[in-house]
């Protein structure tokens, strides 16, 4: 068998590279939560399972789903019901737990040959998975592999990334690590321009620079060269594909810089102030030596407490 898998791997090298041309939609998640930053439950939250490109979202539309999972943290798992929109799928799910869940989304296989866009003529049939990991509390089951044929598993807590980290996975087949390709893009890049792209190690292991913050796509890919039929078609290969959907948090540096420079502001904001105030405090020390009547005094006093009032409205507004 191990041959097989080694001639399938050489099979889908030739495949990545004809990818590009064939405008390859890929199967992936989005939901409605924030990375990081756990939910307390039970919660509700929507989730999208898309197929297409998050670059061009004129390229969605609706697949058709074999199958939609939710594991749980106490490791139960149930189907649920998607709702077609317009084009795509959508679907609640209730978060009664603390814990990580894993959402695991499969469509219905179906073959392609990439002749029709002008690559070499090999069909294949498509398995293809897409799934992302929920975090729902202070409990860590990020680690845990749902049951499907091919699976990316994280090595590394995946909503806890930020720009700069180095995310890390493991592809494995059947629940055994085995050796194939991986690529990996932010949402606002084609996944398939293969920026970060290759093979893993001998036991499915790769890594992923996470250089900029937000949504990103990891793809983990293995072939397997064995000619079959589906719905009366025939194929000379499976091409097992699982997409993970990721969110990375700005980095740490980014983050200080953004407060040093909320600083920088209010701090010019009260060298103003305070210039404004040793202004006013001049001209009314002269107004009054020069007047000596009580209500111009008064009426100083009470021009310079609202300017002192109005700036510190000023900075206080700056340091939100």
């Amino acid at each position: 068998m191990k041959n097989v898998y080694k001639k399938g791997l050489i099979s889908l090298l030739v495949l990545l590279m004809i990818m590009p041309l064939a405008c390859a939609h890929n199967l992936y998640i989005e939901t409605d939560t924030s990375p990081g930053i756990p939910v307390n439950t039970p919660h509700e939250i929507d989730a999208k399972i898309l197929f297409g490109h998050p670059d061009d979202p004129e390229s969605f539309y609706l697949a058709d789903m074999r199958d939609i999972m939710i594991y749980t943290p106490d490791g139960t798992s149930y189907n649920l019901d998607p709702e077609a929109r317009d084009n795509y799928w959508l679907v609640q799910i209730i978060l009664e737990q603390p814990g990580d869940y894993i959402l695991v989304a499969e469509r219905q296989p179906s073959v392609y040959n990439p002749k029709s866009h002008g690559g070499p003529d090999e069909p294949r049939l498509t398995v293809e998975h897409a799934k992302t990991v929920i975090n729902a509390g202070t409990q860590e089951n990020w680690y845990l592999t749902p049951d499907i044929e091919f699976d990316v598993v994280p090595l590394v807590n995946p909503y806890n990334l930020r720009s700069g980290d180095t995310f890390k996975a493991q592809i494995l087949f059947n629940g055994e690590p085995i050796e194939g390709t991986y690529m990996a893009a932010p949402a606002d890049q084609d996944i398939h321009s293969q920026n970060q792209a290759g093979k893993t190690d001998e036991n499915g292991i790769f890594s992923v620079t996470i250089d900029k913050p937000g949504m990103w796509q990891v793809q983990g890919q293995f072939a397997v060269e064995e000619p079959g039929t589906w719905e009366g078609t025939h194929y000379e290969y499976t091409a097992y594909r699982t997409t993970m959907t990721l969110w990375a948090n700005p980095s740490h540096d980014s983050r200080v810089s953004e407060l040093e420079y909320q600083l920088n502001e209010v701090q010019d904001a009260n060298s103003k102030l305070q210039k404004e105030v040793n202004h006013i405090s001049s001209h009314l020390e002269s107004a009054s030596q020069a007047s000596s009547q009580p209500l111009a005094y008064a009426g100083f006093g009470i021009a310079l407490m609202a300017l002192v009032l109005v700036g510190w409205i000023m900075i206080s507004q700056k340091r939100k």
